[in-house]
């Protein structure tokens, strides 16, 4: 997973692999990475959201995985919840 800086990018990264029972996410913060692995779930997502909470992001660009639907969830219970920048990368194999 490649991290790029932009200046009108916020001050956190968060990247997304997404499955169909878990999902694992990096964070960038301060050029220091935290990984946290998720159910992906209601429950999982509030637990994403209650760790971003306590790492002090309140805005993030985010990378997803577009893998299937598997995202749709995460995208709409959580990411939209906090300011984001979203991104989705598509499979191409």
């Amino acid at each position: 997973m490649t991290f790029i800086r932009r200046n009108h990018m916020s001050e956190y990264i968060l990247g997304v692999d997404i499955a169909k029972k878990k999902f694992d996410v990096a964070l960038l913060i301060n050029g220091k990475l935290k990984h946290k692995v998720f159910t992906n779930d209601q429950e999982g997502f509030e637990t994403l959201l209650a760790w971003l909470h306590k790492q002090n992001v309140d805005r993030t660009h985010v990378c997803l995985e577009a893998s299937s639907t598997y995202g749709d969830g995460l995208a709409t219970a959580v990411l939209f919840q906090i300011q984001v920048e979203a991104e989705g990368i598509k499979n191409s194999f």
